[in-house]
């Protein structure tokens, strides 16, 4: 588009300088990206004039293809940034079906005066293979042992960008000659992954730079203190692009969370936006977080395009925007020079150890990092489908590439999330767990999530549940990522069954702060209110948490009411929970139905359900909960030694919390024997020493 040079338009208190690139209010610029200010001044230049979308489009990306959605969404951060409110639309009318009219009456002026401006917008950034001597290859060169050749790198302003085609980089379709089809899929799997590492440190870098120099809060603005990265949005045709946009965002939140004082919503809390169409203001609404890093991904034959914008959630002002071009031609092997020359040239501030841990990483292989990227798509879902597509790809990464150590962080999870939920009686996937993430340590010391994996496989029934190590772990994992919700939730989860409620209370809450719909926290918050014997409180805040863990979840919300004496509901919710979980997993939904019976005064029913109940919980991992609710039951019918051995069973096994036993009215009768004196004397000692240790 061509851009006049002497003059300028004024329309309400705005004025727009087209030789400047810019719009004024009251001498501040207005921040806008480079396509929504395009819009702004074909509009404006046509003011009164409907201009169909097609030709507006045209207009604004004249070498390009971009759907519809692109053009209503600049203008809808258009209209925002011009502050127009939803039902008064005071600068662009919408005509219907057909496309714009800019309404407000303009005012075209001479020469521009000297203005004062307080913010410009950063010039856009590409990256692109240059190939010797400046011709760019078509094809691939490799040596004997298949890897790629590296040659020149360089990153490209936008201005000196001018020779990139755009169109042919959206509709690129390469013909793939027969008996090429596996070798050239083979080669682009390793290209992605190695753009993609690149891509990261070049975004993660701008996107810091926006954050905390220019993004800077001024007199009336609050600062930026939280941010979600959503799914990139593919705009590819090939099926299987899918798992780039989460990818992507997954690479980003490893390092953007490694930044001081700002809270990023890891990648658990954005994947559901994944695979449906969702409106970023309205997700960073959802995620109750101040910023937002939306955008779209597209691949054509040998090259990447990504485009980027930072929204800020109150008003959704864009704060900042970006286009990156990357070829696929082997760019790996520069990635680490580049991502230093951007964060030394944008002042990139990462905690010390990050910075250390970046200084020393090994190059992870291309092909390998791909696998892990499309692992991400179906890790942490605990359903057998996604855990065993999850594990076949993260194997298939370590076994390219047996230094990445966040591909054996992950496959660990993914071992014990099997060991745990869908293989229980198999032991070979504990032992599997335990080896990936001694492999990921002694790779990489430092890495948060082997850290809290680590953490997990110690604190177990088979290991005795050692809390002063577990505590150590996760406390490791917070200092080298504070943004960690999981670290948080269970080192929560670690402190309601040591009796230590005031810090489990702190743990969950930090973990629900960063991740609001963290259905396993919340859940973690209602049991520490129940320990505490705040009942009511405690029903309200498991109350949508089910889906965690819906067999403990019945358990636990039935306890609740049992203590509040509503025992028709407590029968109702585990009949409830049976139905929907038969097997009764550990079997507390049983020993559930033992108090009840207890309590009933039916002690030959409460007997034959705390038989079941044992048969059950054989070796299930985390039986204490069974035990303590058989000792419940055994104290209830004033049976004191049964209740002493299944009590001290309980508090050997995992579960010592010392506040709860102390003021359960189900363990009233046994308060006046000496051996229950005893033993609470001694599990207060222990307590006192977790308050004073952990």
């Amino acid at each position: 588009m061509s851009r006049p040079s002497k003059h300028f338009y004024e329309f309400g208190p705005f004025r727009l300088d087209p030789a400047e690139h810019r719009l004024l209010r009251a001498g501040e610029s207005v921040p806008l990206t480079p396509k929504v200010f395009d819009i702004l001044l074909v509009l404006v230049e046509n003011s009164g004039h409907v201009l169909g979308k097609d030709e507006l489009m045209k207009a604004v990306w004249p070498e390009s293809f971009v759907e519809e959605g692109n053009l209503t969404r600049n203008v809808s951060t258009l209209r925002t940034a011009l502050g127009e409110s939803t039902d008064a639309h005071q600068y662009i009318e919408t005509v219907p079906k057909v496309g714009y009219r800019f309404s407000a009456g303009v005012k075209r002026v001479g020469e521009i005066p000297e203005l004062v401006v307080k913010e410009r917008h950063g010039p856009h950034v590409f990256i692109e293979k240059e190939a010797p001597g400046g011709q760019e290859k078509d094809g691939q060169d490799f040596d004997e042992n298949g890897s790629g050749a590296a040659s020149g790198f360089r990153v490209l302003r936008s201005e000196d960008s001018s020779h990139i085609d755009y169109a042919a980089l959206e509709n690129q379709a390469t013909p793939v000659p027969a008996g090429m089809g596996s070798l050239l899929r083979w080669r682009r799997k390793k290209r992605i992954g190695a753009a993609l590492l690149s891509l990261a440190a070049l975004i993660i870098a701008a996107l810091v730079y926006t954050l905390f120099f220019r993004g800077a809060p001024t007199a009336g603005q609050p600062e930026i203190k939280s941010l979600a990265v959503l799914p990139l949005r593919s705009l590819g045709k090939e099926t299987n692009d899918d798992y780039l946009g989460l990818g992507l965002a997954d690479t980003i939140n490893n390092r953007v969370s490694q930044i001081s004082g700002l809270t990023v919503r890891p990648t658990s809390a954005v994947r559901k936006y994944a695979d449906r169409e969702a409106d970023a203001l309205e997700a960073a609404k959802q995620l109750q977080v101040d910023s937002v890093l939306d955008g779209t991904v597209q691949r054509a034959g040998d090259r990447l395009r990504v485009n980027l914008n930072l929204l800020r959630t109150r008003d959704g002002a864009s704060l900042w925007s970006d286009t990156f071009i990357v070829s696929f031609n082997d760019i790996f092997t520069m990635q680490d020079d580049v991502s230093r020359q951007v964060a030394s040239r944008l002042r990139l501030k990462l905690r010390p150890l990050e910075q250390a841990r970046l200084a020393n990483a090994r190059p992870i292989n291309p092909e390998a990092y791909d696998y892990y990227l499309r692992a991400k798509y179906h890790a942490g879902l605990r359903n057998s489908t996604d855990n065993e597509a999850a594990i076949e790809l993260l194997e298939r990464a370590v076994a390219i590439d047996q230094n990445f150590a966040l591909a054996h962080a992950e496959l660990s999870n993914e071992y014990r999330t099997k060991a745990g939920f869908f293989k229980p009686q198999e032991k070979e996937w504990e032992e599997k767990a335990y080896v990936a993430v001694e492999k990921a340590l002694s790779l990489d010391p430092d890495l948060a999530d082997a850290h809290v994996s680590r953490a997990l496989l110690l604190w177990t029934h088979s290991n005795h549940f050692p809390h002063e190590l577990a505590v150590q772990e996760l406390r490791r994992a917070l200092d080298l990522n504070p943004n960690s919700d999981e670290a948080h939730h269970y080192l929560a989860n670690v402190y309601n069954h040591v009796g230590l409620l005031d810090k489990g209370a702190e743990e969950s809450q930090k973990a629900v702060a960063i991740i609001p719909g963290n259905t396993g926290a919340r859940f973690r918050v209602g049991i520490n209110l129940l320990y505490q014997g705040k009942y009511e409180q405690a029903l309200a805040a498991m109350g949508d948490s089910q889906k965690f863990f819906p067999e403990l979840w019945g358990y636990q919300t039935a306890w609740a009411l049992f203590q509040l004496g509503r025992k028709d509901e407590a029968a109702a919710r585990i009949e409830e929970s049976l139905k929907n979980s038969p097997q009764d997993e550990g079997g507390t939904l049983t020993s559930m139905e033992a108090m009840l019976a207890a309590s009933a005064g039916d002690e030959r029913k409460a007997e034959e359900k705390i038989k079941r109940a044992a048969e059950f919980g054989k070796d299930y991992g985390h039986f204490h909960h069974t035990a303590y609710a058989i000792a419940s039951a055994y104290a209830l019918m004033k049976k004191t030694e049964p209740a002493m051995k299944w009590l001290q069973m309980a508090a050997d096994d995992g579960f010592p919390c010392y506040p709860l036993f102390e003021r359960d009215p189900n363990l009233n009768n046994l308060r006046q024997d000496p051996r229950f004196q005893a033993f609470m004397a001694k599990l207060k000692e222990q307590w006192e020493r977790y308050q004073a240790t952990l």
